[in-house]
């Protein structure tokens, strides 16, 4: 009995059951890119066993513990071990508090998995429903629609037909299935030839008007393509015979099937599965607001109604306000349409144990601040003043001066200046000009060639003798018109370099020059093909070059399009990125002016024109009507020119992305073809010398005619001053500024200085490393409180911001350290992640995506993201900080120089921040799956991106246990923590190449490797650990 006590107690059984438990989330996640999110809840994490991998197609399968065999034995582990081994007092209150705590959690999930149901009930405008329906368990329903007052329902479950369902006799008629199929596709014969016909004697409702066909499926577990259920039913009452094929495609196309047998009227169906309540909801308006010319949902509401004996009570339900009655909670979860209306979709959850994991959380979270922030508090009483520069630094201001003016050209910078709408957010135009060519080309500015400079940057009577050489060597079919243009007006280069504002005035203004810019980057050599280039003598291309090849583009698109994500290749996801890069091109073009006008035809020209069309048709009417009141005719050929000028502003309308002119009393702006429609529309624009002066700036853009150009900035500059302005202002300083490269940079060079100084051992390098590193820190959190300012959110609201804020966390906590240490290890620590992460944030702003998108709907709540996410975002950053200290160490351990005192201050630095990762990481995901809960009824989902955090979590507690249970030696805590930067980046970035769950957003598999490299670094500093130290033996943690 001892040796099983000892056994069950065993840290041994705890780090073996935490591993198992690690294991089963990341083979569980990895196979919901196949199985989907709740199958594989159901398979892995919902039982005591599975066989992986699920597919019964799989040559090798193994099995594993489920979820609830690994959460029974840690229970027994941790009761066991708390009953052998608690001795009473303070030290250890902590720890006890933790164990039951999660005790606690494991319990609550148990009856959570047991006892939680959740439905739908989808309501349309105007109407009532007392009942809700499963998203996924259908019912085979039988109706006596006999008596007009009152129906009698009978119902039967899936379950119950999938078992095989006896005959039934209701109200004196048998009723049989004679089959029943999970999921097939069962269609009209006329339809579908090639399914197979169904013979049924004496075929009723949809049967009797057309012969069906049907064919088993196997069953689906993607919620974008559910089940069909079939149920074939034969209804008889002596020799009266009638047999129906109900499907639940059919019952929700055109609700229940009809047939009379035994002189009853009887409707057939199969539906989903109803729970019927003792209350009805009505919808009285559902409200659907989307970011300006965008899809993206800004805000879901539905206004109801909860009608319960006799009394009727409103409510607003709205994403992260959900209704609680009756036991159940009510969450808006979508929207739709039913026969024309709008609708809604709420989540109706009913949990009695949802209180459980809000306990044991609270519980957990406060043993752990117990067990580990005595500890901080003496680091911290033992120097004050690194408490000190802390709270100095929390104060520092955030504030930017504006850029230089003279850095861009004056003209350029005014433009860019100017606000405009572009994906629900008011811009600058130089943000639009920099977004959009990151998505044509990777960079914020056009590289010219050599010839490129000569031919668009010099009017052609100062060529030189060698420019003209170069020129008809290179690219001697330049057009007249273009170089006409240049002689009145030379594209305006910084360097050998034009500005993304400048790029964008040439596309809008003089669209004839800016077609034969090299502008577009194609990387792969069959996309090469496509554009005339098969031997990939190149990479850039222009815009005409697209257009002479753009029938073969759009059909190489069309076809990679149409194959699903997971079976595309490299030739596929480039010729996606040249269409989506031709489209955003072609859509930009038509933000300021009418596109494809001559040289010789201005924008004035033409909106004159459209002016007098409309002002002479108008005159034609009145004179008709004077002679004839019912006349509404007009001069034929005028009729034809308004007819082509409409149609030509409706094309640009629909085209465009971008609203330049603003609306009083409207969030959305109008773009250039709206503005122009809205003249025979009868809507009086707001600033209706937007346009005008847009169309004199391109004028004078043409021909070179500065003071024109001025004047028509400084106008619209006046005309578009709206709220926004200041906020679109420092946006667009912001831009220019590029702090966070800058602040890129200066780690570079803190991380180069401080290896300078252990090479060299000058001390000064050291003290003005700890310097530089606190003035990069602070103009750090400096740039993040601006960017804060400038977004209205969190730090931490997308991919792009979760990459500067764990930067500027890892920062800190190194120069934390070297303030303590002195040695240079902090600073190092610090320069090193912090360039890492800001790296990584540089890239993924050049994939052309908004660093400051519009929020969704869900996610619109700054009290979540400023607690969850960020807390999460700390815990990561705290995990790549011990792990580039055991980074360090691993390699140092291999140097002579490396001192037995430096490791001893190194490893316990490690252990404390490696304790602080599990803080931050175990409280934000909680905080986490409260939101989650808030949001629609879930603490746990088992999502990829959940199951990620857990498994940081999962991993702080292995390497812990071991270091508490002596089950490693020094070298072997550090390369625990080597190991917990791949589990970080698994979670951080790995989760989301799967494609699948609720919080897959901001990577593609182009990332794939760019992780597989990281990981395959990590696994080599690990393999570091087991070789010889240079000069001492190796010591316990």
């Amino acid at each position: 009995m001892t040796i099983l006590i000892n056994f069950f107690a065993s840290i041994r059984l705890t780090i073996g059951l935490l591993v198992a438990s690690i294991v089963l989330v990341f083979l569980a996640t990895l196979d919901q890119q196949n199985w989907g999110v709740w199958h594989v809840q159901d398979a892995y994490f919902e039982s005591w066993g599975v066989l992986y991998p699920l597919s019964a197609q799989a040559k090798l399968h193994f099995p594993l513990p489920g979820g609830f065999l690994l959460g029974t034995l840690l229970v027994v582990n941790l009761l066991t071990a708390h009953f052998r081994y608690y001795r009473p007092g303070w030290q250890r209150v902590g720890i006890s508090l933790i164990h039951a705590g999660l005790v606690m959690l494991l319990i609550g999930g148990f009856a959570i998995a047991h006892y939680q149901d959740e439905a739908a009930m989808v309501i349309p405008e105007g109407e009532s429903r007392n009942f809700t329906e499963a998203f996924r368990e259908c019912e085979l329903v039988v109706i006596d629609t006999t008596d007009a007052k009152q129906d009698r329902v009978t119902a039967f479950s899936e379950s119950m037909l999938t078992d095989g369902l006896p005959p039934q006799t209701i109200e004196g008629v048998r009723v049989e299935v004679l089959n029943f199929y999970p999921n097939a596709a069962l269609q009209p014969v006329a339809q579908n030839p090639n399914l197979k016909p169904l013979q049924l004697k004496n075929p009723a409702g949809v049967a009797q008007r057309a012969p069906l066909g049907l064919q088993p499926v196997a069953t689906s577990y993607d919620d974008n393509r559910p089940n069909n259920p079939v149920a074939i039913v034969r209804l008889s009452q002596g020799s009266e015979v009638a047999e129906i094929a109900a499907s639940l495609q059919f019952q929700e196309i055109m609700g229940g099937q009809r047939v009379t047998v035994g002189n009853k009227s009887w409707e057939i169906s199969v539906r989903r599965q109803r729970d019927y309540l003792p209350f009805a909801i009505e919808l009285r308006k559902f409200t659907h607001d989307r970011y300006p010319g965008t899809d993206i949902p800004k805000r879901f509401a539905s206004d109801i109604t909860l009608r319960e004996n006799n009394q009727g009570t409103e409510f607003t339900i709205s994403m992260n306000q959900p209704l609680r009655h009756g036991g159940l909670t009510f969450y808006q979860s979508s929207f739709g349409e039913s026969n024309g209306k709008s609708a809604t979709v709420l989540q109706v959850v009913r949990n009695p144990a949802d209180w459980m994991p809000y306990v044991a959380v609270a519980v957990m979270s406060l043993g752990l601040l117990l067990h580990f922030i005595l500890r901080l508090i003496r680091f911290l009483n033992e120097r004050r003043s690194v408490v000190a520069l802390l709270c100095a630094l929390l104060a520092t201001p955030a504030a930017f001066g504006q850029a230089n003016p003279s850095l861009r050209n004056e003209l350029s910078s005014e433009l860019g200046r100017l606000p405009v709408q572009w994906n629900g957010r008011v811009i600058p135009v130089d943000i639009l000009a920099a977004n959009t060519l990151l998505q044509i080309r990777g960079r914020r500015t056009v590289a010219l060639d050599e010839t490129d400079r000569v031919i668009f940057g010099k009017p052609r009577t100062l060529w030189t003798e060698s420019d003209k050489v170069l020129v008809a060597s290179r690219r001697p079919s330049v057009p007249e018109n273009v170089l006409l243009s240049i002689q009145q007006r030379p594209i305006q280069l910084k360097g050998s370099e034009l500005t993304a504002t400048e790029w964008l005035a040439e596309t809008c203004f003089r669209p004839w020059i800016a077609r034969h810019l090299k502008v577009f980057r194609v990387d792969h050599i069959g996309a090469q093909a496509l554009l005339g280039r098969p031997n990939g003598d190149t990479k850039w291309y222009s815009w005409d070059e697209i257009l002479t090849h753009v029938d073969a583009v759009s059909l190489a698109s069309k076809t990679a399009s149409e194959r699903a994500q997971p079976t595309r290749d490299a030739f596929d996801r480039a010729v996606l990125n040249l269409d989506a890069a031709a489209r955003a091109y072609a859509a930009t073009s038509l933000t300021f002016i009418p596109p494809d006008l001559p040289p010789e035809i201005t924008p004035s020209q033409e909106y004159l024109a459209w002016l007098s069309s409309l002002q002479k048709a108008a005159q034609e009417i009145e004179t008709l009507r004077k002679k004839d009141p019912t006349s509404r005719g007009f001069d034929p050929q005028l009729q034809e020119v308004i007819r082509q000028l409409i149609e030509r502003y409706r094309d640009i309308s629909k085209q465009g992305t971008v609203g330049i002119v603003p609306r009083s009393g409207k969030n959305t702006w109008s773009k250039l073809g709206d503005a122009l429609l809205e003249v025979t529309e009868g809507i009086p624009l707001d600033k209706p010398a937007v346009v005008p002066n847009y169309a004199l700036l391109a004028e004078s853009w043409r021909t070179g005619d500065d003071t024109i150009a001025h004047k028509s900035l400084s106008d619209l500059t006046t005309l578009l001053v709206i709220p926004e302005t200041s906020r679109v202002l420092a946006e667009s300083n912001f831009a220019r500024l590029q702090p966070f490269y800058w602040i890129l940079i200066s780690y570079l060079v803190i991380l180069l200085a401080i290896l300078v100084h252990w090479t060299t051992g000058v001390a000064k390098i050291h003290r003005y490393c700890v310097i530089a590193g606190w003035t990069v820190f602070a103009l750090h959190t400096a740039a993040i409180l601006a960017r804060m300012l400038i977004h209205g959110y969190a730090p931490v609201t997308n991919l792009y911001g979760s990459t500067i804020f764990v930067a500027w966390g890892a920062a800190l906590l190194g120069l934390l350290l070297e303030s303590t240490w002195r040695n240079g290890l902090g600073v190092a620590a610090a320069a090193a992640a912090g360039f890492g992460s800001l790296i990584l944030a540089h890239n993924l702003a050049l994939s052309g995506e908004d660093a400051l998108e519009s929020v969704r709907a869900v996610l619109d709540s700054n009290f979540w993201l400023s607690t969850h996410v960020t807390i999460v975002t700390l815990g990561y950053s705290a995990m790549f900080v011990a792990g580039m200290l055991a980074t360090f160490h691993l390699i140092g351990r291999l140097l002579p120089r490396y001192t037995e005192e430096t490791a001893q201050r190194l490893a316990p630095a490690a252990y404390g921040i490696l304790a602080f990762a599990t803080i931050a990481s175990f409280i934000g995901t909680m905080l986490g799956g409260i939101w989650a809960d808030q949001s629609w009824g879930r603490f746990w989902g088992w999502d990829p991106k959940e199951n990620g955090a857990l498994l940081i979590v999962l991993w702080c507690a292995v390497a812990l246990h071991a270091r508490w249970g002596k089950l490693v030696d020094r070298e072997g805590f550090m390369q625990l923590l080597v190991f917990g930067n791949i589990v970080t980046a698994w979670s951080w970035f790995g989760t989301n190449l799967l494609g699948v769950g609720l919080h897959s957003y901001g990577f593609t598999e182009a990332g794939f490797m760019y992780l597989a490299y990281f990981v395959l670094s990590q696994l080599a500093i690990i393999a570091l650990g087991w070789l010889p130290a240079a000069n001492r033996p190796k010591q316990h943690a």
